[in-house]
């Protein structure tokens, strides 16, 4: 049997880089096109169980996490990133398993000389 060392409760899957083609934006030049964003997400859980029992049921199967986040991104229109972040986040505190999560979604060519621009949210279950 594995055993988890005292205090390493937490588990984090990080999601990196992960692209998705989403309708976002306000201005004229933004409307009516898909535009590439990139999303960040690191979700941690209790991780305990998992390792014992190396039994793929009990944890968080990443690639369909990856899938409902994409899903989430491309489904509708938003206006702002932060409304986006946010859907994303209810996706992720959407597994049980979740005790905290953090979502950064970066936009590129804002308008700000090429800058990149990134909003960010972290979520916690029971704050």
């Amino acid at each position: 049997m594995v055993s988890v060392l005292p205090g390493n409760d937490l588990t984090t899957i990080t999601l990196s880089d992960l692209t998705a083609y989403v309708h976002i934006g306000v201005d004229a030049h933004e409307v009516g096109r898909r535009q590439l964003v990139v999303i960040e997400v690191e979700v941690d859980f209790d991780a305990r169980a998992v390792i014992a029992d190396d039994d793929l049921g009990k944890t968080i199967n990443y690639a369909s996490l990856a899938q409902e986040i994409i899903q989430c991104a491309e489904g509708r229109r938003f206006n702002l990133l932060e409304t986006l972040v946010a859907d994303i986040v209810q996706v992720c505190s959407g597994y049980s398993q979740v005790v905290r999560a953090r979502v950064g979604v970066s936009k590129g060519n804002v308008g700000l000389g090429g800058a990149n621009v990134t909003v960010s949210q972290e979520y916690a279950r029971g704050e």
